[in-house]
């Protein structure tokens, strides 16, 4: 079994508008499924979950901004999502010394 996701990152997808929680759960899934490699997103899979290809775009762009995950695109081919590796105790983009939480 997996380890899980840390509640901190999917804090920072939930946030996100639209369906970028639901492409990120499935984006991990895939992603820990193939041992941390990167992934591409089956429209079928994605269609099961409700989630069409304009939902998916705006999705990946802000899961890109928010610095869960790497997307390489290139024309005529399917997207490349990588999952961003993030240490439990700290990551990329400031999950430490909370940027993006709240501000005492």
């Amino acid at each position: 079994m997996g380890r899980p996701i840390p509640l901190e990152l999917l804090r920072r997808a939930a946030v996100l508008l639209g369906r970028a929680l639901d492409l990120y759960i499935l984006i991990r899934h895939l992603s820990d499924m193939r041992q941390g490699q990167a992934v591409t997103l089956p429209a079928g899979l994605l269609s099961d979950w409700g989630i069409d290809k304009f939902s998916k775009a705006r999705a990946l762009v802000s899961l890109e901004k928010a610095g869960l995950i790497t997307v390489d695109r290139r024309i005529g081919i399917p997207v490349v999502v990588s999952v961003v590796n993030v240490a439990r105790t700290g990551a990329p983009g400031g999950l430490e010394g909370g940027q993006g939480g709240h501000s005492t």
